[in-house]
């Protein structure tokens, strides 16, 4: 198959099956991408089955107002033109599938040029931004009236384009639920793809170089957190559910491994579990996997109470990875989490209430050997089906029934059984 891919995000999971696996499989793949540079420009290159079309604009400037506002957005006009140019053209082309990650505005434009061009079109709906935006707004109290409508347009104008593609790719089966029937997608159009990982993975959880903050606590009872922190992920609950398991653990750890911002450092500061908690900072995704393989247990405590299901419907990275360096799992109840968890064995979702938490974490704490064979299980069920390879034939077999019958699910997708996730209706307005 020959396939443009028009990307945006620095994770790891489509670059991986995109520009890993699928040209193993014997597809070419455009990759187009948007960045920075000096001046408005466009670079192509051609390796490894991989056409990569970057199209440059140039940084922004720091002028005064309203100056370097009037220059900024007039550069990212310049490229928005190209881009258009670059779709007729690659769409001229005659690919076997035109596909937009996340971008409502390149597919705005795209969804129509493809249908004109009858090329089949695909999205890939990652995270409900837009819902976050409003339910951040909430939160804070936020009465700005102009940017809400503005954002609940952009929801719409997203559902207009769910609807219009002829595959959508929901990063969940609770995200794809939400897509089919919160904006009329219908269910033949959705194939959830999760997140992944890369299978050397596994093997530099073995054999890598921990981060210098971590590398003595192996084999002492450590609970790691990975990714960083701020203030929508409620990191107060983190630190109360490890001022629970110091409770029955005194000498336990919490391995902190990401950034974290000073309004988080602050409230960990006057926090009674500060003693125990190392942070380490920035660390390079390379040196992750040995990193966290220093703790004994996971975990992955999110906010679960706002309506949109913004968190309960993601597809979790951290488990993912605790999974694949063979750390258990102690989570929210996430869709995706459970679904993981429980069919591998490899941990517990549990209740959001701290000394929920604690009991399952401490479990593990007080038992390493329950502990090494729930991580066993776990890192099997990753190299089975989620490393790249494994995401990269799902997707595939999605496109083929695409294209051969115009229904990529699957007949045995969940999705066309009728199946409702409870999760609070979203406001009419969006």
């Amino acid at each position: 198959m020959r396939l443009v891919i028009w990307h945006t995000d620095p994770y790891p999971t489509a670059p991986g099956v995109y520009l890993g696996a699928f040209p193993r499989l014997g597809h070419h793949v455009t990759w187009v991408i948007s960045t920075e540079g000096e001046r408005h420009q466009t670079l192509v290159r051609e390796e490894g089955g991989v056409r990569t079309i970057e199209i440059q604009r140039p940084r922004d400037v720091d002028l005064a107002w309203p100056w370097g506002a009037l220059v900024n957005r007039w550069n990212k006009l310049v490229r928005l033109f190209a881009k258009i140019a670059w779709m007729r053209r690659l769409l001229s082309e005659h690919p076997d599938l035109f596909q937009v990650r996340e971008l409502v505005t390149e597919g705005t434009i795209a969804l129509p040029l493809a249908r004109g061009e009858r090329v089949p079109f695909a999205f890939q709906w990652d995270f409900p931004h837009y819902e976050a935006a409003l339910f951040e707004m909430g939160q804070e109290g936020s009465r700005n009236l102009l940017r809400a409508l503005h954002l609940r347009w952009v929801i719409g104008m997203r559902g207009r384009i769910l609807r219009g593609a002829d595959l959508v790719l929901p990063i969940s089966d609770g995200l794809a639920e939400i897509a089919r029937d919160r904006h009329g997608v219908d269910p033949w159009r959705l194939v959830p793809f999760p997140v992944g990982v890369a299978r050397d993975s596994l093997e530099r959880a073995r054999r890598g170089t921990p981060h210098p903050r971590a590398a003595g606590l192996l084999g002492q009872p450590v609970v790691t957190y990975l990714g960083n922190l701020d203030a929508v992920r409620q990191p107060s609950f983190l630190f109360d559910v490890f001022a629970a398991v110091l409770e029955e653990v005194p000498d336990a750890w919490l391995l902190l491994v990401g950034r974290a911002n000073p309004g988080v450092e602050r409230l960990l500061a006057d926090h009674p579990a500060r003693a125990r908690v190392v942070f380490t900072g920035y660390v390079p995704h390379a040196d992750v996997p040995a990193t966290i393989a220093q703790a004994r247990v996971g975990v992955y405590a999110v906010p679960l109470t706002d309506p949109y299901g913004i968190y309960r419907t993601c597809s979790p990275l951290k488990v993912v990875e605790y999974m694949a360096c063979g750390l258990p799992v102690v989570a929210s109840h996430v869709e995706d989490a459970e679904k993981m968890l429980g069919e591998s064995g490899g941990g517990v979702c549990v209740d959001n209430l701290p000394r929920a938490f604690a009991r399952a974490l401490v479990a593990y704490l007080r038992d390493p050997a329950a502990a090494s064979a729930a991580g066993e299980k776990g890192r099997a069920y990753i190299e089975r089906f989620r490393v790249f390879e494994a995401l990269a034939r799902e997707v595939e077999a999605s496109y083929e029934r695409l294209l051969a019958t115009g229904r990529p699910a699957s007949p045995a997708s969940p999705l066309l059984a009728g199946r409702r996730l409870e999760i609070s209706r979203l406001a009419a307005a969006s």
